[in-house]
């Protein structure tokens, strides 16, 4: 009760006020650095997949071009006659259209005699 009135004190609630915010700040500090991080990871994962696809669409149209210089026929002819092939062109007018027969025969294995 003799306490003189001047005199500092210091309370509990005080200092556990301080320790709180020091904790809320160091954690929201580490969480700003990981989420920063996470972020800039993020990041470049999207641009790895977008050079990913850059490239996959690049060796697209790589293949499209390969298979139209493939399939041209007037580079077949060179390469059938190159290669001492036998076959000839024929006439258009002497393809036939076939149609796929409708009925297909199928046997069935029986183990009775």
């Amino acid at each position: 009760m003799n306490h003189r009135r001047n005199e500092f004190r210091i309370f509990g609630t005080l200092i556990f006020g301080s320790l709180l915010c020091a904790a809320i700040s160091a954690a929201g500090g580490m969480l700003h650095g990981y989420y920063k991080n996470r972020q800039v990871t993020v990041t470049r994962e999207t641009e790895a997949t977008n050079t990913r696809i850059e490239q996959a669409r690049f060796d697209i149209r790589t293949i499209d071009i390969r298979m139209e210089q493939l399939l041209n026929r007037f580079v077949i002819r060179k390469q059938l006659e190159a290669n001492g092939s036998t076959m000839r062109p024929i006439a258009a007018t002497r393809v036939e259209d076939i149609e796929p027969t409708t009925q297909i025969k199928r046997t069935v294995a029986s183990a009775d005699p």
